[in-house]
C-alpha cells in the first residue's frame, strides 16, 4: 500500500495548472443505489445472521449509504455506523435482539488510516477476532457480486462531455473510496479512463490524503476543485483548502449539465466566486436528510 501510494501519488506528474478530483460512485456512474440495495445490504443481513431484523437493517443502511450526512464514506465506516444506529433502535431492544460486539471494528478503523482488504485481513490475521473476519466475508462478497454482475455500468448524462471538456483543460484525478482494481474496471469499460490523469482508490488513502498528496506543492487551492455527491467529499475539499462543486443526490444531470455549460469555465477563468459557490453547496446541503426518517416520525 505504501509503494502504491509513493509510485502514483508522490510520483504524480502535473501537466496542467487546474487540477479536478472527482468522486465516482453516485456522482460519475449512477450505480450507487444499485450497489447498496443490491449488494451491501442484503450480505449486512446474510453475513451477519440479521434476518429476524432485516427490515431495521435495510431501512438504516438505506438512510446511512444513500440519504444522509455519511453518503459516500467508505464502506467500513458506513457498516460500523449502520450497527451503532441498529444499537439505538428501541423496536430491536423490544424483541431482545443483541447486535454483535462491534468494538473491534471502531478500534480498527480508529487505528488504520489506509482502510482496504490487505490492512483488514492483517488486522483479522493478528487478532482472530471472528467479528473482524465476519466483516472481511462480507467486504470480499460485495466485490464478488459486483463482478459477476452484467449490468452495464449507467454513466450519467453530460459526464463524457463534462470530462472531455475538461481534460483539455485541467488534469482529472478520480478520487474514491472504491478499491482500485473496481475502479479501473469502471472507467476503462465506460470509456472515461482516457480523460484521467490517475485512479485513486480506497488503498491509496482517505480522499483528504489523496488529494493533499496530489495537491501539494502542484496546484494552487483556487486551481483546484473537487466534485462529488457526499458531504465527505465536500469535507475532503474544505480540509485541503480547494474548491467543491456538489453532483447533487436526484438531480445528477442537471448537475453535469450546469458544471459542462458553466462550471468548467468559471473555475478556469477564475471566476467560481465564494458567493456561486455557497449557492451550490447550501443547494446541495439542503437535499441530504439531516434526520433519519424513523426519528422524523417521532417528533
Amino acid at each position: 500500500m505504501i509503494i502504491e501510494y509513493e509510485k502514483h501519488i508522490k510520483g504524480f506528474k502535473k501537466c496542467k495548472d487546474y487540477l479536478i478530483c472527482i468522486d465516482s460512485d453516485g456522482t460519475v456512474f449512477n450505480t450507487q443505489k444499485i450497489k447498496i440495495k443490491d449488494y451491501v445490504i442484503p450480505n449486512i443481513i446474510s453475513i451477519f445472521q440479521l434476518e429476524h431484523i432485516s427490515k431495521y437493517v435495510c431501512e438504516i443502511a438505506e438512510y446511512v449509504n444513500l440519504y444522509s450526512q455519511w453518503r459516500g464514506i467508505e464502506r467500513y465506516t458506513a457498516l460500523l455506523k449502520v450497527f451503532e444506529l441498529l444499537n439505538e433502535r428501541e423496536e430491536i431492544k423490544g424483541q431482545g435482539f443483541t447486535i454483535n460486539d462491534i468494538r473491534p471494528l471502531r478500534n480498527w478503523l480508529a487505528e488504520e488510516q489506509i482502510r482496504c482488504r490487505a490492512s483488514l485481513m492483517k488486522a483479522v490475521n493478528k487478532s482472530r477476532d471472528p467479528f473482524l473476519a465476519k466483516v472481511m466475508e462480507w467486504d470480499k462478497a460485495i466485490d464478488d457480486c459486483k463482478a459477476i454482475d452484467s449490468r452495464k455500468n449507467l454513466i450519467f448524462k453530460y459526464v463524457p462531455k463534462a470530462l472531455e471538456k475538461a481534460s483539455k483543460l485541467t488534469d482529472i484525478v478520480v478520487v474514491s473510496s472504491e478499491s482500485c482494481e473496481v475502479l479501473e474496471k469502471e472507467w476503462k469499460d465506460g470509456e472515461l479512463a482516457k480523460y484521467t490523469r490517475l485512479i485513486a482508490g480506497r488503498e491509496m488513502g482517505g480522499k483528504k490524503d489523496i488529494i493533499s498528496g496530489i495537491k501539494e506543492g502542484r496546484y494552487a487551492g483556487s486551481h483546484t476543485i473537487m466534485a462529488g455527491d457526499a458531504l465527505g467529499d465536500l469535507k475532503a475539499a474544505r480540509s485541503n483548502n480547494i474548491l467543491f462543486y456538489p453532483i447533487n443526490p436526484g438531480r445528477e444531470i442537471f448537475s453535469w449539465k450546469r458544471f459542462l455549460d458553466e462550471g468548467i469555465d468559471k473555475f478556469i477563468d477564475r471566476q467560481y466566486s465564494k458567493e456561486y459557490e455557497n449557492h451550490v453547496i447550501t443547494e446541495f446541503e439542503n437535499i441530504l436528510t439531516p434526520l433519519p426518517s424513523w426519528k422524523s416520525k417521532e417528533k
